[in-house]
């Protein structure tokens, strides 16, 4: 961390982790544990011994299996990392009694759900973040800003792709990740709410919608399911309010001894915003030839995934400089595109992602 301006309330910030499994073990509670301004008052996870353990691992004086049972009095902000058919259930106990909320990816399995918790952390002026990693790169949040500034001219076209070395987890493998001290449940990841689209491309969407600003309007899907009958592989397209096409696909057939693949071009009049966060490639390259480039080392783009939980205790501990670069609103319409595209590939139809959008505007929510 660098040096900053004081916040104006130097109280540590109380947290609550609610599912303290295997990504909360492996990289929040270590996160949250480092930092002299944060005291994390409480864990919940299933399992009474498992939880147990994980309060005695990092000093945290209350451990509970239900979340109801939190000290809720004595807590500033939570971080939820239940499984994701819980997350709009854990963020919104939160979110309801005033708290900060960080909540895992993906936001919620349904649009409404997704929007309802925007809307609710925008009526209590409270923190939420959604940690999609690598939207906190320096890197990525410049392209934005060329994007966002016309530097490539008026958006035409979307091109994006992720596959992950993810084929066990989204397969319902046991131990499906290699090293994990504690494994998720094999049936976390499979099943109606779970696949590679929730799972996965929930991250990329978020990408393309927080670099783009466009507004999502039908779509047509199609997925390649695994062996646990849930999505393995997908290809979705979306049209937009503004006109560009959003052309995606994802899966989860990289070897496990290789990094995520995860690229985004954004075609427009006057040129293309290349981010390949896959090759470590961030570049405009325009029709005049004034290009924009990111002199990047191999690796300046591996999934940053401590960036975001030091951004949510610095916004939720009030330091002035603090960026909330994990935009649920970009999340939430992630998450409204992959709900209609899993309903098209069963329908062989295309499906409306405006009506979720258009619920959203009436609530008052800005989409951009």
């Amino acid at each position: 961390m660098t040096e900053r301006e004081d916040p104006p309330d130097r109280a540590p910030l109380r947290v609550a982790v609610i599912g303290a499994g295997w990504w909360a073990v492996e990289n929040h509670l270590p996160v949250l544990s480092s930092r002299s301004d944060v005291e994390v008052r409480a864990v919940c996870r299933k399992g009474a011994v498992e939880v147990e353990q994980v309060a005695e691992r990092f000093g945290v004086p209350i451990a509970t299996e239900d979340h109801e049972l939190l000290p809720w009095d004595e807590l500033d902000a939570v971080v939820v990392c239940s499984p994701h058919s819980f997350h709009h259930q854990h963020a919104m106990a939160a979110l309801d009694r005033g708290l900060h909320v960080m909540c895992e990816k993906p936001l919620a399995i349904t649009a409404a759900d997704a929007f309802d918790m925007v809307r609710r952390a925008e009526e209590r002026e409270v923190v939420l973040l959604v940690p999609h990693g690598w939207q906190f790169l320096p890197q990525a949040a410049a392209a934005r800003q060329w994007i966002r500034e016309g530097r490539i001219g008026r958006l035409e076209h979307v091109v994006a792709q992720m596959a992950s070395p993810a084929r066990g987890l989204f397969s319902g493998e046991e131990d499906s990740i290699p090293g994990a001290e504690s494994p998720p449940e094999p049936s976390t990841w499979v099943g109606e709410e779970g696949g590679y689209a929730y799972g996965q491309l929930s991250h990329l969407y978020s990408l393309v919608f927080w670099l783009t600003g466009l507004v999502p309007d039908e779509v047509m899907g199609a997925v390649s399911p695994g062996p646990a009958g849930s999505d393995l592989y997908d290809a979705f397209l979306t049209t937009t309010r503004q006109g560009p096409l959003i052309s995606v696909s994802g899966g989860a057939g990289v070897p496990t001894s290789q990094r995520h693949h995860m690229e985004v071009r954004v075609f427009g009049t006057e040129g293309v915003a290349i981010v390949d966060l896959e090759r470590d490639r961030i570049e405009v390259v325009r029709e005049d030839g004034d290009d924009y480039s990111f002199p990047l080392m191999r690796g300046a783009t591996i999934y940053p995934a401590t960036l975001p939980v030091h951004a949510f205790c610095d916004l939720a501990v009030g330091y002035p400089d603090a960026v909330n670069h994990g935009d649920a609103v970009a999340s939430a319409l992630g998450i409204a595109v992959i709900q209609a595209a899993l309903r098209s590939a069963q329908t062989r139809c295309s499906e409306p992602v405006s009506p979720s959008v258009a619920e959203a505007e009436a609530n008052g929510i800005k989409l951009d």
